[in-house]
């Protein structure tokens, strides 16, 4: 019985990992995104504007980064 229980916490568990992957991927494309505003703005010499994306980009990656961890451990990947 108590196998059987746990079957739908570990499916929980893996369908929350992967809402975290899909969302980390997302994050990961609008880093990137916000990267291109980046060289675009340097390129334009707006050093200002240039800053700004790449802080956005920054926070962006962390956030995924995050994400990644978080389904790992939810998938028992990383302790």
């Amino acid at each position: 019985m108590n196998a059987i229980s746990q079957q739908p916490k570990a499916q929980d568990h893996i369908s929350r990992a992967q809402d975290h992957m899909r969302l980390a991927d997302i994050l990961f494309l609008e880093a990137d995104r916000f990267e291109r505003f980046r060289r675009a703005s340097l390129a334009s010499d707006k050093l200002e504007d240039a800053a700004e994306w790449k802080h956005l980009a920054a926070a962006c990656r962390v956030s995924a980064e995050a994400r990644v961890r978080r389904a790992d451990k939810l998938t028992g990947a990383r302790p």
